[in-house]
């Protein structure tokens, strides 16, 4: 669900529930819920650059303090979002996958 989220077109009003949501999950015991939710809040800033800043520092906790595949899917994420846009190709989504 965390991933699936921010492809949604989504109204100001459930955009902040939305990320409201992935916040929480970062409170999970699961460090695959927790991933997942990083994930979905890093998406989430393609919609709302003033995400950007706390999503940041919450990547780079979680790339310094978590689980060996929150800190290695933290440093993918943060690398997609600090690429100048220039060398990036469009994408819906900072999926790694897509």
């Amino acid at each position: 669900m965390a991933l699936l989220i921010p492809r949604l077109k989504l109204t100001v009003p459930e955009f902040r529930r939305a990320a409201g949501v992935l916040r929480s999950y970062l409170d999970y015991k699961s460090s695959i819920v927790k991933t997942a939710a990083l994930h979905g809040l890093a998406d989430l800033t393609r919609q709302d650059r003033n995400l950007l800043p706390e999503v940041l520092d919450l990547l780079r906790v979680a790339g310094r303090s978590g689980t060996p595949a929150m800190r290695a899917r933290s440093r993918i994420l943060i690398e997609k979002i600090e690429k100048p846009a220039k060398e990036r190709r469009p994408r819906t989504s900072l999926h790694m996958f897509t």
